[in-house]
This record gives C-alpha cells, sequence and structure tokens, in this order.
C-alpha cells in the first residue's frame, strides 16, 4: 500500500507540472537566444532557486543550511543539463517528465524524502568537519 500511495504522490506532484513550464515553456525560450548548453545551466539555477523555499525547511541552519542549498543547486543544474539534452534530442516532455519523476520516486524509498542526496552529503560534511 506504501509504494501505491507514493507512486500516486509523486504523479501528481513535483515533476508533472514543474516540466511542462521548465521544458515546455523555458528552456525552448531560452534556447533560441543562448543554445542547448547555457540554456540548461539557466533552466537549472532557476530549478534550483524555485526549491529554496523547499531548502529552508529542511531543518538545517546556519553553514549547513548554506552548504545543503549548494548542494541542491549543484544537483538541480546538473539534472537539468541531462534533462535538457534529453528534451533537445526528442523534443517530448513525457521524455523529461519521466525522468524528473523517476528522480523524485525513487529517492522517496531511500530516505522518505526526495531531497535524501543532499541530505547524505550534508550529513557527511558534519561527521568529517
Amino acid at each position: 500500500m506504501g509504494f501505491l500511495c507514493v507512486l500516486v504522490y509523486h504523479l501528481f506532484t513535483g515533476a508533472t507540472g514543474e516540466e511542462s513550464g521548465w521544458h515546455g515553456f523555458l528552456f525552448p525560450y531560452l534556447m533560441e537566444k543562448y543554445g542547448c548548453i547555457k540554456s540548461s545551466i539557466y533552466v537549472g539555477i532557476i530549478w534550483g532557486l524555485w526549491h529554496i523555499p523547499l531548502c529552508l525547511i529542511s531543518g538545517y541552519t546556519g553553514i549547513d543550511l548554506l552548504f545543503y542549498i549548494v548542494q541542491f543547486m549543484i544537483c538541480t543544474i546538473a539534472w537539468s543539463i541531462v534533462m535538457d539534452i534529453l528534451y533537445f534530442w526528442n523534443r517530448n516532455l513525457l521524455i523529461v517528465t519521466t525522468f524528473h519523476f523517476m528522480v523524485n520516486f525513487l529517492l522517496s524509498f531511500f530516505h522518505g524524502n526526495d531531497l535524501v542526496f543532499q541530505d547524505s552529503l550534508c550529513k557527511l560534511h558534519k561527521m568529517n568537519a
């Protein structure tokens, strides 16, 4: 039952709505002016900034919060480049929406949220500090 709930939750949040904006509108608009890679980086930055409120409720404060935000921005830029290349080759929103959905969906099984990668890096940083 838990698997089904997580599946339905992720079908109707995050990727489904975001990708119509990021790749259905923003990426094609920016690509006309800046090309694929620059546009991908810009989309990744905007996508990361879009999620800053999510980072602010992560429970981190001070330098840990800054570290968390920087890691999140690096991930969104990297994922954006991969997704934009996929979109550039195929011009198919279903492909990038599925990629985004699978990232959110699969990561939710590791730690209960889709920010597990950044959370793990922050914990690793604390252990090494």
